[in-house]
């Protein structure tokens, strides 16, 4: 034996016997072990179901609600993983609903391993406890990041794999190592690995090692099935010749790992392991390894140690359970291990599936138990061994059944399919387990502690139920030694044997709060001794040790004490020597046992001889000194005489007793307030007891051998008692402060004499009263008092005068059993939260216990009532969002009428179209019709336009906010309107009174002439949309067209608005404030004819922002007007102004606000510039400000607001100061009352105003702080303002807040306060004083500025917008010195005296140019018509202007055209203007919109009266081209930059600071050149690059498609989703993407999509969309069985009938070779009895053929092998197929080319090897068989063609042939495209539709079209996991 005993890190000794020599103590073994597993909440229910031969696997259905025809429907589950006791393990509620489960039970069982091994995890705080977990693949983390709530801040910490060791460490508290390790399945195999050789260099003391799994998304399943590893029969048939996979299983796995020297078990010693990468270059990654590579890996690990492969017992084999792997380990087994001797052989994966991760742990633990009983448990589903030598001749043993097992060596071998391989030994090391040697008198005392009471009932509950097993109970026992936080129950159970049976003699378990309260010991006196007191405590070493201490110590005083203790001779007291002396002895055992313990009070106290015994505990008296002052005590009394005395206690304080008791009585104890110990004469003390009795008082008189103690009676005692206790304490020791005096009142505490326990101390003890009472004030509420004496003589009191402390005496008078009395004393202190040892009482159990030592982890009981978030697959319910996607395009049957919205040239989709969408959608929400539904809308927001393109769809998304009854339609992430919404039963709108209408009456506008005057606005109505059927010529009363369509009689509502505003271009719907609509009402509304249509009255009232028609009002609509953008941007200088001085202008100043109106303002009428300087009238040089108009030749200015110039500024100086200066003395000195010294923040430092700001404050002495937007600014700062400090001026470009540390800093935080506001009128004179005084003071100077010359104007206005400008921004409108001057014209303004005439034929013009007249300044105007009929139209423009209008004489007419020419000639001739025009306006051409043209005619007219030409033809409006946009787009940004700089060109305009200004000119630019108008949001997401790109795509054309690409394009690049046979596709009522097959619908109709060539389901997905009827895509997988067409369609038509039960017709769609299977589907379900609908896609077998002949030629077979393999090359790699060229003109067979192709690709491209074959494979096969397909089938089904005329020709009758194949004439719909582009044509769907069953599209029409999802598949429930 090498070692004996060795200290343990907690200094205990552990005693080693009966173990093998060769241990040494250094060994790495196991020790404790945990864990659950399927069907097994424990280890030790996983052993018994091993052994019993229990298949673990459960039925999958319990787990997930996934039905797959290629998902298992077995694994093994493991329960429990929502039960976590959070608060033991202190982790917070939010972080263990985060938590992955896997670490809550990790951490349980790690506290598992650590009981079962008897070590307390509080002894392993800071110590190098590793902490090594291993684990693969985990589902939580992809949860958790998914799971959107607000403890979102748990999700890293809740799902990294790390913290399951981390997780661990925390909670213990340890040093070192914490990591987590993943290698596959092999993981936990690499844990111990780390693990162990930490141990082996000393880097770790002890180790944690961990595995794990759990899985609960089954994709993962599926895909693992899929790569040929699970078996579907739930049976893991390990080493079974007919193995086809294993069955996945969870499992918790934990083991405890020290060193042999400190370990109280041994499982196995851990002996050698070892891990390679198998590298073989041909060698498999997943894990079937090859026999020659596991041989050599073997023999390479076991030339490392000192063991040979026949010293092995016992393999557990990785055994994956498929067969080929299985065989290739047996063969390697049997050569390395079974050369000439046989080996047993299993694995655990046979009994419980593969728990992946920690297999290799379940494995161990398997080794473990079978060490444990000496047994290896038999495999599982083993019937038919592989052919292999080994098996065959029975070398290599496979255990069907439990055999014996001699606990020897046992190998363990772990292939991840990660490549990793790993073997590992271990050895038994057996312990025969010997009971007599642990035999004891003594009941088994089991103290116990737990999260709550059950937890401790569990392990009492085991340990009654079988045999006493001592080396358990030490286990148990020494674990819980010590305290375990957030153990909240503490309980003992006493335990004895009868012959086998386990007795219960005593328990008891209580709530413990967890506070450690003090302890006192509280010795009592005189009265306490009863006969027989010590005999049975005589059983326990420590107290009869004690005893016989004492005995020996008195037995030369003739005193035998072990008789006195241990006789029950009553008569034996009679002498008061043997009661002294048997009190103090036992209270010497006692505190004797105590200390063993290690029971240690904080406070002692005594009562009278009680003294003694504190000086004891106090370490004042040894044991003989203890026992021989009691002896003198003892002898004082016998050797003296005294009266006949007595003692008594009564119920009395001693205040109370003092005052009735006789005098001849005194009150010598005081004991409590309500109890007292009198003492006197014997007689006079017996009728005075009987007296208080009498009174019903409380009495009883005390043995105090006839001595009257603590009275005036015995005080001649004194001196003798003093002499005799001199003579023993000769050097008394000074009392502690835990030690409370009774002997004195606590007043005389302070005296030196008392201070040491000396012999007048125990003198005076004897003579004096007993002042307990005061003394035991002192003992704190909730203290543990343990009384110390042979009976609890003191009980009574203290349970009464300290109730709420824990009072317990050790021993009591005449109890049969102290032994066991004792032993629930002792428990009871443990419950009070003291850890009392215990182990000194029984033979002390030598460590490691016995091999065959019960388990201990099973008995772990938790605090589970919580139960916790689990995250559990869910495919049950499906989950509706507030979201309904849209999608649409024009030739949709439902939109087609949306052609008709027409704005500015372009469709657009009407804004009441949107509003009804949103209404339809709420109502289907409800199941109702929606226009039966009221509705009101409010705080409507239109953010913009929707534009409507030729063949382009349109999608976007409405969201409805159910809470705050918010809506919202987005297209991608831009809101397009918003508002709130709500479904009410009243809206409160009443019938609308039709007295008062009086539009018949009035003027009326015509149909017609409504749409004109719409027309001129810029509105193109078209078809339904012209449903203003008549109006009043102010446009506030009319009648309105209902046809049933709310979208048409809402938008007629918006138009009815737009007419009755005076804008003359667009207006659009910007908000409308309430929006309400009442179908009820509405259908009781009146109708009347109009123009034989029904039609409703609409009123517009103008004071009420009100429109009323019907049952709808609409209230407060505003528009945005839109500019017409032909005549925009031009600047008028026409100046008005009463009593002004006119002033000529040299030099004016625009500012920011003229920058954004010359872009938004472009109505012609917005006049420039607020400052300027020039010349009066006088010649004076002045400066001056003007409210606006400044940029002109001459202006009027307010005198009050002109300022003459300083001689020595220039007129260019002048200018730069009015404006900013006025603003800044306005803001200072005039509304902030700005004083000297104050402090300011000037934002913009560099502006013109800054500047201005800065100078005044500075002449002030003020202190400045400002703020620029780059260095460059700040240095022009400080060279235009030297006192200004460079630490005050904040450089920031965007963070408008970065200047606050600045200003905090440098005010001492005071900080400043700046008031920016407007001038009004009666202040100017205050600032024209105010500036002039500055002018004088030097204050006011010029300001830095950029002028512009007269041909710059554009370029000044774009720097004035620039992140670049410092200062003002000056134009130079006349210079002295260049003589150059900028000349603005006027506009033509006519004379209100003069008359104007106009002759027009009957169109609007005539009308329209009267109107622009009059708003140029004409009143007296002569319009000659033709007829009447546009006479309405004229009084609606609403202008005062005379009219004449000519007779309907046509002859006079005739001659109209003739005198107006000779009036124009005779006038030119007497040089008098006369313009004759020439128009075509009117005709709508793709040109332009009548607006457009209307504009560029007007302008052609004020231009030619300009110019004075006299004859002018206007044809049409030039439109901008795109080279235009390029450049003006350029120059808007500055520099060119779309040309010229590829760094800033892919940078968005938001990132490069464009202003608003510059995005609202492009804004316009885009609208005007393509029609589409962009939001700024979106526009600031444009880069240029996006910019330019604009007209190459309008420029550019897809180029048609050529060869092999016109049949496939696209390889897809997932192969797992390729090979799904059948993928859903959004449509419109099916809106969740790519749900597998088992999410179907069965019962629903389904148009089933096949593609071609191809396969795949992406060329179906926008046909999807805007389908009314679900839709899948049959795949065509490159693997696709069958080597015809009939053949393939014969394997798909198996999914097809396992997905779908077919009750009405079949909806089947192909493309290409999809038709051709398409057809032959449709044979074989008619076979089945089923009619249906065919579309072929541009397709029929004949179609198929003449298309690859067309695309590809004619190609021999070798020809077309090449290339398809060229064209797979090129398209797969995006590389040329030179390289492949040479090689194919050599090989020969389509193998070899097929070959040569994959080695090309091997570095170039990321797909599989087999992947790439197959796809190659596909291709080629069916190209081959569509070239030789002749169907034998004639179908009953309708066949329809869907037929691209764009393809090239095609030699076939109209319908492909297709009606060789059918019984039914064929329908022939026509597409405009190509055979390629055809899948992606928009009137697809919509052919589709239209031939859908009546029942179907009810079906549509009343289906809740909200977005649904299943969640990811994943719902989190808070549930248990027996629910889910």
């Amino acid at each position: 034996m090498a070692f004996n005993s060795q200290e343990n890190t907690n200094g205990e000794h552990l005693m080693l016997k009966n173990l093998p020599t060769d241990l040494s103590g250094d060994e790495i073994v196991i020790s404790g072990i945990s864990g659950i597993f399927p069907k097994s909440g424990n280890v030790e229910e996983f052993m018994n179901n091993l052994y019993n031969k229990v298949d673990m696997v459960n039925s999958s259905e319990d787990t997930w609600s996934f039905i797959h025809p290629e998902m298992p429907k077995y694994c093994g589950k493991v329960e429990g993983f929502d039960k976590f006791d959070a608060q033991f393990f202190r982790v917070p509620y939010g972080q263990g609903e985060y938590l992955d489960p896997v670490c809550r039970k990790l951490l349980e069982n790690a506290y598992g391993a650590l009981f079962d091994a008897g070590v307390n995890p509080v002894t392993l705080a800071g110590t190098k406890l590793g902490v090594f977990a291993g684990s693969s693949y985990t589902d939580t983390p992809s949860i958790n990041v998914n799971n959107d709530n607000e403890l979102r801040k748990y999700m890293i910490t809740g799902s990294a794999k790390t913290m399951q060791a981390n997780r661990i460490s925390y909670w213990i508290d340890s040093k070192t190592f914490s990591y987590n390790v993943d290698q596959g399945c092999s993981s936990s195999m690499a844990a111990l690995e780390q693990a162990f050789w930490a141990m082996k260099k000393g880097q770790c003391t002890s180790a944690i090692v961990t595995g794990s799994n759990q899985f609960i998304d089954p994709m993962l399943t599926l895909n693992l099935r899929r790569a040929g590893l699970l078996c579907l029969d739930g049976k893991t048939k390990c080493f079974d010749k007919n193995g086809d996979g294993y069955v996945r299983s969870e499992a918790i796995c934990v083991l405890f790992l020290q060193r042999a020297s400190e370990a109280k078990r041994i499982y196995a010693e851990v002996v050698h392991t070892k891990s390679n990468y198998c590298t073989r270059p041909d060698a498999n990654f997943l894990p079937i390894r090859n026999s020659i590579d596991i041989e050599d890996w073997l023999l390479q690990f076991y030339k490392e140690v000192d063991i040979t492969p026949n010293d092995i017992e016992y393999i557990e084999a990785c055994a994956n359970g498929i067969a080929i792997g299985d065989a290739n380990e047996l063969e390697a087994l049997g050569k390395v291990f079974a050369d000439g001797n046989s080996i047993k052989v299993g694995s655990v994966k046979s009994n419980m599936g593969h728990s992946e991760g920690a297999s290799d742990l379940c494995s161990i633990t398997k080794a473990c138990l079978a060490y444990h009983k000496g047994e290896l448990p038999g495999n599982l589903h083993y019937n038919e061994g592989h052919d292999i030598a080994a098996i065959k001749d029975g070398r290599i043993q496979i255990n069907t059944e439990n055999v014996p097992f001699k606990r020897g060596y046992t190998a363990f071998n772990s292939f991840s399919y990660s490549g990793m391989n790993h073997h590992l030994l271990m050895k038994g090391h057996y312990k025969k387990k010997s009971l007599r040697d642990y035999k004891s008198s003594i009941p088994r005392l089991v103290l116990a502690s737990g999260r709550i009471n059950s937890s401790v009932s569990k392990i009492f509950d085991s340990l009654k139920s079988k045999p006493v097993d001592a080396e358990q109970i030490a286990l148990i026992n020494d674990f819980f030694a010590s305290n375990i936080s957030g153990h909240t129950s503490r309980g003992y159970v006493i335990l004895d044997s009868n012959e086998n049976e386990t007795v219960c003699l005593s328990e008891s378990i209580s709530h413990y709060s967890g506070v450690r309260n003090p302890v006192w010991f509280m010795y009592s006196g005189m009265g306490s001794q009863w006969p027989g007191m010590g005999a049975e405590l005589m059983k326990i070493p420590t107290f009869a040790a004690s005893i016989n201490r004492c005995h020996q110590a008195l037995i030369n005083e003739g005193l035998d004490v072990i008789k006195i203790l241990t006789e029950k001779d009553e008569s034996l007291f009679d002498n008061i020597l043997n009661s002294f002396v048997g009190i103090a002895a036992m209270q010497a055992g006692l505190t004797d046992l105590l200390k063993e313990m290690g029971i240690v009070p904080d406070n002692i106290i005594g009562h009278s001889l009680g003294e003694l015994g504190c000086a004891y505990a106090d370490g004042c008296l040894t044991t003989e000194e203890f026992v021989m002052c009691a002896t003198c005590r003892g002898l004082t009394s016998n050797e003296n005489e005294f009266i006949d005395g007595l003692m008594a206690a009564v119920n009395l304080g001693h205040e109370e007793a003092a005052l009735i008791c006789p005098p001849e009585i005194e009150v010598a104890c005081h004991n409590s307030p309500e109890f007292s110990t009198i003492s006197g004469p014997a007689e006079i003390v017996r009728k005075f007891v009987k007296q208080l009795i009498n009174q019903g008082i409380f009495a009883k008189v005390v043995n105090t051998g006839n001595i009257a103690f603590h009275s005036k009676y015995i005080a001649d005692a004194g001196p003798h008692l003093l002499s005799m206790m001199k003579q023993v304490l000769k050097s008394p020791k000074l009392r502690s402060k835990k030690w409370i005096c009774t002997s004195e009142p606590p007043e005389k505490w302070h005296q030196a004499d008392i201070k040491y326990a000396s012999a007048e101390y125990f003198t005076n003890n004897l003579l004096n009263n007993v002042y307990f009472e005061e003394a035991a004030k002192m003992i704190p509420e909730n203290a543990i008092i343990i009384e110390i004496s042979p009976h609890g003589l003191m009980q009574p009191i203290l349970r009464k005068s300290h109730d709420s402390c824990t009072n317990l005496t050790l021993t009591k008078k005449h109890n049969p059993d102290s032994i066991k009395f004792l032993l629930e004393v002792v428990g009871n202190l443990y419950k009070a939260g003291l850890n009392p040892k215990i182990d000194f009482l029984y033979p002390k159990v030598q460590y490691p216990v016995s091999t065959e030592t019960p388990l201990l982890s099973p008995l772990v009981g938790w605090a589970h009532d919580e139960t916790w978030s689990l995250a559990t697959y869910s495919n049950q319910v499906e989950q509706k969002t507030s979201l309904r996607h849209f999608a649409m395009v024009l030739d949709d049957d439902d939109w087609e009428y949306i052609k008709g919205h027409v704005r500015n040239g372009a469709i657009i989709f009407p804004e009441a179209a949107l509003l009804v969408l949103v209404w339809e959608t709420l109502a289907k929400q409800k199941g109702l019709e929606y226009s039966t539904v009221p509705i009101i809308f409010e705080s409507i927001r239109f953010e913009k336009e929707l534009y409507i393109k030729k063949d382009e769809t349109v999608r976007f998304t409405i969201s409805l906010q159910s809470g705050n009854k918010r809506f919202e339609i987005f297209q991608e992430d831009v809101v397009i309107v918003s508002g709130l919404f709500d479904l009410v039963n009243n809206t409160g709108l009443k019938l609308l009174d039709d007295e008062n209408n009086n539009v018949k009456a009035e003027t009326v506008l015509t149909f017609k002439e409504i749409y004109t005057l719409l027309g001129v606005k810029g509105y193109s109505y078209k078809h339904d949309f012209q449903s203003i059927l008549s109006c009043n010529t102010k446009c506030n009363n009319a009648y309105v067209k209902w046809n049933n369509q709310w979208v048409l009689f809402l938008d007629s509502l918006f138009q009815l608005n737009v007419l009755s505003r005076d804008h003359e271009g667009l207006s659009v719907p910007k908000i409308i404030r309430k929006l309400t609509i009442d179908p009820t009402l509405h259908r009781q509304m009146k109708h009347v004819l109009v123009n034989e249509a029904i039609a409703l009255r609409a009123i517009v009232d103008d004071l009420s922002s009100t429109t009323r028609c019907g049952g709808v009002q609409i209230e407060g609509v505003i528009f945005n007007d839109k500019p017409n953008i032909s005549i925009c941007g031009r600047i008028d200088p026409i100046i008005t102004g009463i009593n002004n001085e006119a002033n000529d202008v040299s030099y004016a100043g625009p500012s920011l606000n003229d920058s954004q109106n010359i872009i938004r303002n472009c109505n012609g009428n917005y006049k420039y510039g607020m400052d300027f300087s020039g010349h009066n009238s006088r010649g004076d040089k002045v400066m001056g400000l003007v409210p606006s108009g400044a940029l002109a030749s001459t202006v009027e200015a307010d005198p009050s607001l002109l300022w003459p110039v300083p001689e020595h500024w220039s007129m260019e100086d002048a200018a730069t100061v009015p404006l900013p200066y006025v603003l800044a003395y306005y803001c200072l000195t005039m509304r902030g009352r700005l004083q000297r010294g104050e402090k300011v923040l000037v934002i913009g430092g560099a502006g013109a105003l800054g500047q201005a700001v800065i100078s005044i404050c500075l002449a002030l002495n003020c202190t400045v702080f400002t703020t620029v937007s780059n260095n460059e600014k700040k240095q022009f700062l400080l060279k235009i303002f030297p006192t200004l400090p460079a630490e005050h001026i904040n450089c920031t470009a965007k963070d408008l807040m970065s200047f606050r540390p600045m200003v905090v800093h440098y005010t001492k935080r005071s900080l400043c306060n700046y008031v920016i506001s407007c001038a009004s009128g009666e202040m100017r004179e205050i600032l024209h004083q105010l500036i002039s005084d500055g002018i004088v003071q030097g204050i006011v100077k010029p300001i830095a500025r950029v002028t512009f010359s007269p041909a710059e104007v554009p370029r000044a206005f774009r720097h004035l917008v620039s992140n670049r400008r410092i200062g003002r921004v000056l134009i130079r409108i006349k210079d002295a010195i260049t003589n150059q001057n900028l000349k603005i014209d006027s506009r033509v303004t006519f004379l209100e005296r003069d008359s104007y005439l106009v002759v027009c034929d009957e169109t609007f013009i005539g009308i329209e140019i009267a109107h622009w007249l009059v708003k140029k300044g004409a009143r007296k105007i002569i319009l000659h018509q033709k007829t009447k009929s546009m006479l309405s139209y004229f009084y609606a423009k609403r202008e005062e202007f005379v009219v004449v209008i000519n007779s309907d004489d046509q002859e006079y007419n005739k001659s109209v055209s003739k005198e107006v020419e000779n009036i124009r000639k005779s006038r030119s001739k007497d040089n008098l203007p006369a313009l004759v025009v020439n128009s075509d306006v009117g005709e709508i051409t793709t040109n332009g919109t009548l607006s457009e043209q209307l504009a560029a005619l007007l302008n052609t007219i004020e231009q030619s009266i300009r110019f004075k030409y006299n004859n002018v033809i206007v044809n049409s409006t030039k439109k901008y081209s795109k080279e235009d946009f390029l450049e003006s787009v350029s120059r808007i940004i500055h520099n060119g930059v779309l040309e010229s700089d590829d760094d800033i060109k892919n940078q968005t305009l938001n990132s490069l600071n464009i202003k608003d200004v510059c995005l609202d000119e492009i804004r316009n630019l885009i609208n005007s050149t393509f029609k589409i108008d962009f939001s700024k949001e979106e526009l600031q997401r444009f880069t240029f690059a996006r910019l330019k790109s604009m007209c190459v795509e309008c420029k550019e054309k897809t180029p048609a498609k050529k060869g092999l690409r016109v049949f496939y394009d696209y390889i897809e690049r997932d192969e797992i989703q390729a090979s799904e046979p059948i993928v859903q596709m959004r449509s419109k009522i099916a809106s969740c993407t790519a749900k597998v097959p088992e999410e179907l619908d069965s019962k629903e109709t389904h148009l089933i999509m096949i593609p071609g060539f191809e396969g795949h389901s992406r060329i179906f997905t926008s046909v999807g969309e805007r389908l009314k009827v679900q839709a899948v895509t049959l795949q065509l997988a490159p693997d696709l069985e069958g080597n015809s067409i009939p053949e393939m369609a014969e394997s798909l038509i198996k999914y097809i009938k396992r997905t779908f039960e077919f009750k009405s017709k079949f909806y089947i769609l192909g493309y290409s070779f999809g038709a051709n299977v398409a057809l032959e589907l449709a044979a074989l379900l008619e076979k089945e009895g089923y009619l249906g609908v065919v579309y072929c896609l541009d397709s029929s077998p004949d179609a198929v053929r003449v298309h690859l002949d067309t695309y590809l030629g004619e190609l021999t077979d070798v020809e077309l092998q090449n290339i398809i393999i060229k064209d797979f090359f090129q398209l797969i790699s995006g590389q040329k197929s030179e390289p492949l060229n040479e090689e194919l003109q050599i090989l020969e067979s389509w193998s070899e080319k097929v070959q040569i192709c994959l080695k090309k690709l091997k570095s170039l491209v990321t797909y599989s090897h087999e992947y790439q074959r197959a796809v190659l494979e596909a291709i080629y096969k069916r190209i081959t068989l569509s070239r030789n397909y002749e169907p034998k089938f004639r179908l009953k089904s309708e066949v329809v063609l869907m037929k691209a005329i764009d393809s090239s020709k095609v030699d076939l009758a109209d319908d492909y042939n297709l009606s060789k194949y059918t019984t039914q004439p064929v329908r022939v719909f026509d597409l405009e495209c190509d055979h390629s582009s055809a899948p992606y044509n928009c009137r697809i769907p919509n052919i589709v539709n239209k031939m859908l069953e009546p029942e179907l599209l009810e079906k549509y029409r009343q289906m809740d079209l909200w977005e649904s999802y299943y969640d990811q598949d994943l719902t989190f429930k808070r549930t248990k996991q027996d629910k889910c």
